[in-house]
């Protein structure tokens, strides 16, 4: 993490007005850049391979992180529901990670992309709902994880970690909504005490009024 110091703080603030103000007066000096060109026939093979290219690289990646652990590919058979192969059902989480698709649609996607993907078996929505339950998938996307830094890992120094594992959109949104919603529903249920205690003082003052009747 980095920290300014309120030196540098002051400063970047005296900078920017004196941008804004250069700005104003078109008196702000502007080294143009050389425009660079693009390759638009490579760009548009990069668009269309893109798909093919990605799950390729996950097969890869994941038979590469099965050897590197040497975890046995065909699972002991026993009792109980069948086991199926990690590394399939690992393929099958980064799939469906990268494509963005519910659950139900990973299972059509396993059985579209099977051979592609070099996977041994098909299985269904609800083998991936309780895969991040089995410990060898965890271990396995680990490793890919791990293998995925390791090209850049002496270009990065120093970086910060977000530790409630949440996108920071998705984060900030819940942040800013929750006091709304907690202050919501505790004046509505406080709206409720009130006409409850006012339904009940209101028999009972009809009771009393009856007793006088009488």
């Amino acid at each position: 993490m980095y920290y300014i110091s309120w030196a540098e703080n002051e400063k970047n603030k005296r900078d920017s007005t004196n941008w804004s103000k250069k700005l104003k007066d078109n008196d702000f000096k502007y080294d143009g850049k050389e425009e660079k060109l693009r390759d638009w026939s490579k760009y548009d093979k990069a668009q269309i391979h893109e798909i093919n290219d990605m799950l390729l690289i996950i097969a890869d990646f994941v038979d590469e992180a099965v050897k590197r652990l040497k975890i046995e590919k065909d699972p002991e058979k026993g009792p109980g529901r069948p086991s199926y192969p990690p590394d399939d059902i690992a393929k099958a989480i980064l799939m469906q990670q990268y494509l963005g698709m519910a659950n139900r649609s990973s299972e059509g996607l396993v059985i579209l992309f099977k051979e592609k993907m070099r996977l041994r078996t098909t299985f269904s929505y609800k083998t991936i709902e309780r895969s991040y339950e089995d410990p060898f998938v965890t271990i396995i996307l680990n490793e890919v994880f791990k293998m995925t830094q390791e090209p850049v890992s002496d270009k990065e120094h120093s970086f910060a970690i977000d530790g409630t594992c949440l996108p920071t959109s998705i984060k900030q949104n819940w942040e800013n909504d929750k006091p709304v919603k907690t202050e919501n529903k505790t004046k509505e249920n406080n709206n409720k005490k009130v006409d409850s205690n006012k339904g009940t003082n209101e028999t009972k003052e009809k009771e009393k009024l009856k007793g006088y009747e009488k």
